[in-house]
């Protein structure tokens, strides 16, 4: 059944369409009747009641055409009905799946939110406890090397550990004068092995080999340390009676005691400085006085 006002104007037109071409056959089957009629030699009377039983008899429709028009009537509407209602439930389940694909969507990306969250608290939480844990090993370590400080300090040296000391002082002194400097002397509570260690590291750059100079003192064991002192001061001495080795524009003695006491004074370094020292300025004539008596 039509729908709209353009399907209704369209059927409208049709049906006017067909009417006028039934009224023309209708006019062509009436002349060709007539003509019949005429050379049948058939009345006008008679003509007229054929006429008016073939127009009865074509406007009675049987009683199973119409049912059965009715019910194709019918059907048509149904199914339209039908189609129409199977549509809009499947344009409203679509659009149920829709909002329930984003409400989880969105319920994901809550969940996904949160588990990130989570796990960041997590793992700043963690680095928090790890970070003063560290912190309080580092102050463990801190406070003990203080304890064994302040016990090397307050504990007071043998006369053996003094005269060891100086012996190592003594030692270290020679080399430095050489160099032109002198050996500290041994810091409170400073231990024999870390007096010589501490020498040692500041005469290792006057090693010859790099081999030497690359020793890490702090790793090498008390029982093998004589041996890589020995070698260092040998060095480190060698360095300093080799006059290309001494700073320019500095001289120094260098003081060596014999077995009895005496001492022998050995000078090292420029010797300009000794002789500039000692030398009287040069004096230059500037002017001949020609005054007589001048």
């Amino acid at each position: 059944m039509p729908t709209t006002v353009e399907e209704q104007a369209e059927k409208d037109r049709k049906d006017a369409e067909a009417r006028k071409d039934a009224e023309e056959q209708a006019r062509k089957d009436e002349a060709e009747d007539d003509k019949r009629r005429a050379d049948a030699g058939e009345t006008a009377a008679e003509c007229a009641a054929r006429k008016d039983k073939a127009r009865k008899d074509s406007e009675e429709i049987p009683a199973w055409a119409d049912a059965f028009v009715t019910k194709v009537a019918d059907a048509v509407i149904q199914k339209g009905e039908a189609d129409r209602a199977r549509k809009d439930a499947e344009t409203k389940a679509e659009k149920e799946k829709l909002e329930a694909a984003g409400k989880e969507t969105a319920a994901d990306k809550a969940r996904k939110d949160a588990e990130a969250a989570s796990d960041k608290a997590r793992k700043d939480a963690e680095a928090r406890a790890d970070a003063a844990e560290k912190s309080n090993k580092d102050m463990q370590i801190q406070l003990a090397a203080m304890n064994l400080q302040l016990k090397g300090v307050l504990k007071q040296p043998t006369a053996d550990e003094r005269n060891e000391l100086a012996k190592a002082q003594a030692r270290a002194d020679g080399v430095a004068r050489k160099l032109g400097s002198q050996a500290d002397a041994p810091q409170l509570g400073e231990s024999l092995m870390s007096y010589k260690r501490r020498q040692a590291g500041i005469f290792l750059k006057h090693a010859r080999t790099d081999a030497v100079k690359s020793i890490n003192l702090a790793d090498v064991p008390d029982s093998m340390f004589a041996v890589a002192e020995d070698m260092i001061y040998a060095d480190a001495s060698a360095a300093g009676d080799d006059p290309a080795a001494a700073p320019a524009g500095q001289l120094y003695e260098e003081v060596q005691v014999g077995p009895y006491g005496q001492q022998r004074i050995i000078p090292h370094g420029d010797s300009r400085v000794f002789i500039d020292r000692h030398s009287v300025q040069p004096m230059h004539i500037k002017q001949f006085n020609k005054q007589k008596g001048g």
